[in-house]
């Protein structure tokens, strides 16, 4: 995060400057503006990116954009000329038959969707079971792999 933050503090300096050309003594700038020292090691590495971010900067500002032009709420992917199915295909599920409940419980977690799956459709496990199974995984483990905003049990039971 702290090196997005500097990399765009950078790319604004810069742009704020309209150079045509970036060396790397510039980017002892951001000392004086943001009190970052750079080492050479980490200009390096980021000499290239921010030099060719700053020339399309550059070219952005270029374009005219008047003030009848609406702020951009919205965006669609869909360009002119791109042509959709208007009906639903058949979905096919390549659901394996031969999956059996590990000895390890604990496997579960690294079985595909369409292995647990199978289990379910086969009544080898049920829904609630594999619902406690990853709740309680998650109560476990949510903390140290910073993967949970809101563990929702009661919707997930339900």
């Amino acid at each position: 995060m702290r090196f997005l933050f500097i990399i765009s503090c950078l790319l604004f300096s810069f742009t704020a400057f309209s150079q045509d050309t970036l060396t790397k003594k510039d980017f002892s700038i951001s000392d004086k503006f943001l009190g970052i020292d750079f080492t050479e090691n980490e200009i390096d590495s980021m000499y290239f990116t921010v030099r060719n971010s700053v020339g399309e900067i550059n070219k952005m500002h270029k374009y005219h954009l008047g003030n009848e032009v609406p702020m951009s709420l919205a965006h669609s992917p869909v360009l002119p000329g791109m042509i959709f199915n208007t009906k639903q295909e058949k979905v096919k599920w390549d659901i394996p038959k031969n999956i059996n409940v590990p000895e390890n419980k604990n496997e579960l977690a690294f079985y595909s969707i369409l292995q647990l799956s199978s289990l379910i459709k086969n009544k080898k496990i049920t829904s609630v079971e594999l619902t406690r199974f990853f709740i309680d995984r998650l109560k476990k483990y949510g903390d140290t792999l910073q993967c949970v905003i809101s563990l929702t049990e009661n919707i997930a039971m339900q």
